[in-house]
């Protein structure tokens, strides 16, 4: 039992520490913004579109996880220091 305890709180203690910055989540939905851009014809075409893209995007952290989330709608997930996109949301808010 002692022993389970311990596991338990080194992976929170790991979570805790790899949980992904803003930033993280910032280039993951860039990246994924990038590989469906020909859905979306020229929705990041210059610098001006995609920095008022940024600002309808925000990061919600809970310390052990977070969330990438555009006007609300939670688009991404981030976790042991990786984001992932959920790509199927994210072409409905584009």
């Amino acid at each position: 039992m002692k022993r389970m305890f311990i596991g338990i709180l080194f992976l929170l203690g790991v979570a805790l520490a790899t949980n992904p910055s803003n930033e993280d989540h910032r280039n993951a939905l860039q990246d994924e913004i990038y590989k469906i851009e020909g859905l979306k014809q020229g929705f990041v075409t210059d610098a001006l579109s995609y920095a008022a893209f940024r600002q309808f995007t925000s990061v919600k952290s809970y310390y052990l996880f977070s969330f990438t989330e555009i006007q609300g709608v939670k688009v991404g997930f981030g976790a042991f220091g990786k984001v992932w996109i959920f790509t199927d949301k994210l072409i409905n808010k584009l």
